[in-house]
């Protein structure tokens, strides 16, 4: 594909520039070389800044000096700019505490969302793939998260799995200047789920995103917790040869919090906390997990539990530890880590928040 776009755009040069401009020409095609190889959906860690920022500029300058370019070359040059500017201004933000680092270039990011808003609107069929970086630089680059929202929910208006993910995560939360709706986020979450392994880990991930809602709130997801699990397994055979791991799209927090689950329901899975081990937890997550390995009976659980406090930010954790003390149902320990919840700073933490809420595992005046 870029073999083919890189052709197109020198038949375009060639019928936009005079015999006179063919050096400048050549530098504009190296340029949109260079960065359609080196920069655009690159590593940060790869970007060279300097010479990406040299190739934008020689493309800006041909757009200056050409106005009678055509419509079409016109288009492809900003659509290469754009997401150039994105990635450049993303690797300054990456880097911002590095002194020898430019900040964030605010009006290169509002020319990159100008360019890629005029190829958007030049195009027959819009190409979705286009709002996932635009959503990226008005959260990130510009703070702005009700534009990055709406970038969300035009591109999942285009049945763009990816944003059809993100966006129904963040409607059942109210996350990122996104309203809650959670009959909207269910429903984006079972069609991200239906494509299956279409779109690598999307599927499996809103099949779990479906288990919390079903398991910790009363709201309808058309299965039970364990049968979305199920459902969700039933991917994995197709997602461990597509990525070659055994516990492709698996995450610590989520194989810990799947063992509790089950836990309660009456089951012991002590292998999801061997698999949780395999993925180089964290020290504190591997001392929750040997706190969980060293309680054979959950209603007399492990020292740990009552006296261990997450930090603020540790939301997953905090969740998990109120679930032990319920699960314990041990009163002494269900206050202490009610005590301990409600410390997490409520806006990092606000899906953490509504889960605990709905489920009742909080006192009477916090719900």
């Amino acid at each position: 594909m870029k073999s083919l776009l890189k052709g197109l755009c020198l038949i375009c040069l060639a019928f936009t520039v005079n015999a006179n401009d063919d050096e400048f020409a050549s530098k504009v095609s190296e340029a949109i070389f260079y960065l359609q190889d080196h920069t655009i959906d690159e590593l940060y860690e790869n970007i060279d800044l300097a010479r990406s920022k040299q190739a934008v500029e020689y493309i800006s300058l041909f757009l200056e000096r050409r106005s009678d370019v055509s419509l079409a070359s016109a288009l492809y040059l900003k659509n290469i700019r754009g997401q150039a500017l994105i990635e450049i201004n993303g690797k300054r933000n990456h880097l911002k505490e590095e002194a020898d680092i430019p900040a964030v270039n605010l009006a290169e990011v509002e020319t990159a969302l100008s360019d890629l808003e005029a190829v958007l609107a030049n195009q027959d069929e819009p190409d979705s793939a286009l709002y996932r970086p635009m959503a990226f630089a008005a959260e990130y680059l510009l703070n702005d998260e009700k534009r990055s929202a709406g970038y969300y929910e035009r591109c999942a208006r285009l049945n763009n799995i990816a944003c059809m993910n993100v966006l129904g995560h963040r409607a059942l939360y109210g996350l990122k200047g996104v309203s809650q709706d959670i009959k909207k986020g269910i429903n984006l979450s079972k069609a991200t789920y239906n494509t299956g392994t279409k779109w690598g880990c999307a599927g499996y991930y809103s099949a779990t995103i479906l288990v919390d809602i079903a398991y910790f709130t009363p709201y309808e997801t058309g299965n039970s917790w364990h049968t979305w699990y199920q459902q969700a397994h039933a991917l994995l055979p197709k997602l461990q040869k597509r990525f070659n791991k055994d516990l492709p799209c698996a995450s610590v927090y989520g194989l810990t919090q799947e063992y509790l689950m089950y836990l309660g329901y009456g089951q012991k899975k002590p292998e999801l906390l061997t698999q949780a081990l395999t993925l180089e937890p964290t020290d504190t997550q591997e001392a929750f997990i040997a706190a969980l390995q060293n309680t054979p009976d959950i209603q007399t659980p492990d020292d740990y539990f009552y006296h261990k406090t997450p930090d603020p930010v540790h939301c997953s954790l905090g969740l998990s530890l109120l679930m032990v003390a319920h699960l314990s149902k041990q009163a002494d320990l269900i206050k202490i880590q009610q005590n301990n919840f409600t410390n997490l700073d409520e806006k990092i933490c606000a899906s953490t928040y509504f889960l605990a809420e709905e489920a009742g595992y909080l006192p009477e005046e916090q719900n």
